[in-house]
Parts: C-alpha cells; structure tokens; sequence
C-alpha cells in the first residue's frame, strides 16, 4: 500500500454509531430549523426522495480538475437515477436511462435532462468523506467535496437552506468526534469546509432565530 492510502487508524476505529449519531443529529436539526421557518417544508421527504435536474451527466467543476487520472471513470454514470427530455408537443417524459430514453416513440434527439436522486448524491458524498477521513486519498476528497457542492449549489428555497444546514451540522459534529486527522493538511481541509458551510448556513440561521423569537417555535 502506498504512502497516500495508509488508513488511518483513529478514522478506522471510530464506531458506526458516531457516523448514525452524526448524520441523525445533523438531520434532525434541519427538520426543526424547517419547521420553524416554513410550516410547509419536509426536509425528510426531499432527503428521502427528492430530486434534481441537470443538463449534463457530468456534474464536476473546475475545482476537480486534476483529479487522478485512473480514477476518472470510477463511478461513472453510477449516480444517475433518471433521464428526461420534451417531445415537439411540449410533453415531458421520464425514462429510467438512456437505453429506454432512445427507444421511447416521441423521442427525436432533443436534448436530454439528467435527474439525479439526493439520496443518491448524499450516499456519494458520505461514501468518499469517510473514504477521504480514512486514506486521506485526493481522490476520495474531491469527489465527496463534489457530490456536496453539487447538492448545495443544485437545491434553491427551503430545500437549499435546509440542505447547508444539514451539511454544517454533520460537520460540526463529526469534528467532535473526530481525535484525530490523518495529517495536518486533512485537519486544514476539513477546517475550511467546516467554516465554509458556517458561511453559507449563517443567513438561515439568522432567518431561524428571528422567526424563533418572534413566533416561538
């Protein structure tokens, strides 16, 4: 094994039950911040079954590029979950992929929209976050750095305001459990995602506290 994917033993030895404690708190704290500042939210349902659209199977930005070569086409197309496209009557349609999109009578090559599961995307992020916290790998780092970002620059309303709050709260508390990084370049790493995600949920939580102490809830 090479230098870069020595484990972590500390990562290693963390409990499942941090990683639920965790993901539940974080969880949680998005449902009642949601109910408190939009009675018609259900942060659950979109957590659970929620989707977003995009006109691209790639989903990566300029901060990925230069991912390792060998590892481009890992998880590729893995994370699809539908695809869709508008007929010459204006009538949309939603196939479960390609394969069944191009045989569907009313297609004519228009273009196609990529319909990605938030489960899914949040399973992937998870998935190499925990990876990236165990072999420090720059792959698994900015693939799950990819998967969240995604997430929270794809979801607008209260959807997009529970997600950062979601996100910056499972931080903040797999940072408690965390004793140890695997290097100080992890810990600086999950520093600064740690404050991004404060900056990016502070106007919500500003939004909680107003509507809290105004209304109680």
């Amino acid at each position: 094994m090479n230098k870069e994917s020595r484990v972590n033993i500390e990562t290693l030895n963390i409990s499942p039950l941090v990683w639920y404690k965790a993901i539940k708190y974080a969880n949680d704290m998005a449902r009642d911040v949601g109910n408190c500042i939009d009675k018609n939210s259900s942060f659950e349902s979109w957590l659970n079954q929620g989707t977003i659209e995009h006109d691209n199977i790639q989903i990566a930005n300029d901060y990925l590029e230069g991912v390792l070569s060998e590892h481009n086409n890992q998880i590729q197309n893995d994370y699809i979950y539908k695809v869709a496209f508008v007929d010459r009557y204006k009538i949309k349609h939603i196939c479960v992929d390609i394969e069944d999109l191009q045989l569907h009578p009313s297609y004519e090559n228009q273009e196609i929209t990529y319909i990605f599961e938030v489960q899914s995307l949040i399973h992937y992020s998870l998935y190499h976050l925990q990876n990236w916290l165990l072999f420090s790998t720059e792959f698994h780092q900015k693939r799950w750095i990819l998967f969240m970002k995604f997430l929270l620059t794809k979801t607008t309303g209260t959807d997009g305001e529970l997600c950062r709050i979601f996100w910056n709260m499972l931080l903040v508390r797999l940072d408690l459990s965390l004793k140890h990084y695997a290097d100080n370049s992890q810990y600086k790493t999950f520093s600064e995602y740690n404050e991004y995600l404060e900056r990016e949920s502070a106007e919500v939580w500003d939004k909680f506290i107003k509507i809290r102490d105004s209304k109680g809830c």
